[in-house]
């Protein structure tokens, strides 16, 4: 069952025996526990037809007991059980607890609803999971397409009575970048972006223009101009970037692993405008944003290939040396700025 299943059976069926929300999409199922709980528990007698279990600390005995009280002047009572590893590995470790749940699913009363929740990945679609499809429900979570990202972004622009235009709205989910696999970005950080522009915005039209002042990324922006300094043989004004970016609070980590994918994104946007390929062809093909295609397509002739095969390999050496030595990341990544910028510093 998906995401427009689920918040169809929600919204018109009655629950009752056992829900598992898995998937990578953590926003979503976040939000399916609210949903849970709102359709479900009343907010008068909430505390006591409600139970949430954490899953490594769970007693499966204690569990059939909560599931078989009855409710509490509701019609229904809600037990959560948090973090249930339901992964391959998982069911195997965890062999008894699901035999005997495996047992026990069609004797859950119809006053109670038990609700298994995994995030970061999907339950594995074994014997346990096929007993969940007979006799309740598996809500897979996984990240939104780009038409399921449209509506859900459009829908809050109509709930402020904010007229967008779909070319606009198009822009907005390039510039966030969820769609782009490579980024990691998450509905909670699309819904942070939606926010700064509704948070931001007082007319009743929004157009390209105020996208670009609201949603400005003041980290990759650093990142950019680091790149840009660094093929100007900049290398005082480079450091000056990365100390910034360190007091600013960012992570050396992040810092680092983005600079690496930067430059393989340049030499792959590189070698195909080399091969005159138009950006909407690039974009798609290197699976990034349009908006950062565009960007890494302006400086890209600032670099040759080889310039941008070496810095790969230095970053390789970098990684390895974070990895395999324990060495300091912040000196590992001076050296780094140093050796792109002037050739010089060795890692040794």
């Amino acid at each position: 069952m998906n995401y427009i299943q689920a918040m169809k059976l929600l919204d018109n069926g009655e629950l009752n025996g056992i829900y598992v929300l898995s998937g990578e999409e953590i926003f979503l199922i976040d939000r399916f526990v609210e949903l849970f709980k709102e359709n479900i528990v009343s907010k008068d007698f909430f505390d006591m037809n409600y139970i949430e279990y954490d899953f490594s600390k769970i007693d499966l005995q204690k569990l059939k007991i909560d599931c078989e009280t009855a409710p509490f002047f509701s019609n229904k009572r809600l037990i959560i059980v948090n973090d249930v590893n339901l992964s391959k590995n998982g069911i195997s470790m965890y062999k008894n607890f699901f035999e005997e749940m495996y047992d026990y699913i069609d004797k859950i009363p119809n006053t109670t609803v038990l609700l298994f929740v995994m995030k970061g990945s999907l339950a594995f679609r074994g014997k346990f999971y096929k007993q969940i499809s007979i006799l309740g429900h598996n809500i897979e979570l996984i990240r939104f397409n780009e038409i399921e990202l449209f509506k859900f972004i459009k829908k809050r622009f109509v709930l402020k009575n904010i007229e967008i235009k779909d070319n606009v709205l198009k822009y907005i989910i390039d510039r966030i970048g969820y769609l782009d696999s490579s980024r990691e970005k998450n509905l909670y950080d699309v819904e942070n972006e939606v926010n700064k522009l509704l948070n931001s915005f007082s007319r009743n039209v929004l157009d390209f223009k105020d996208v670009d002042e609201i949603l400005v990324d003041k980290f990759e922006n650093s990142i950019f101009k680091l790149l840009d300094t660094i093929s100007k043989k900049d290398y005082k004004n480079s450091i000056k970037i990365l100390v910034e970016l360190k007091k600013s609070g960012e992570d050396s980590f992040s810092t680092f692993y983005m600079i690496v994918r930067y430059i393989r994104n340049l030499l792959g946007v590189k070698v195909l405008k080399l091969k005159q390929k138009h950006i909407d062809y690039i974009s798609k093909e290197l699976k990034i944003s349009n908006y950062e295609c565009k960007k890494l397509y302006s400086v890209c002739d600032s670099f040759s290939i080889k310039t941008l095969c070496d810095y790969i390999d230095l970053t390789y050496t970098v990684e390895s040396d974070i990895k395999t030595k324990n060495r300091d990341i912040d000196l590992l990544l001076e050296l780094l700025i140093s050796k792109m910028s002037l050739g010089g510093a060795s890692f040794e």
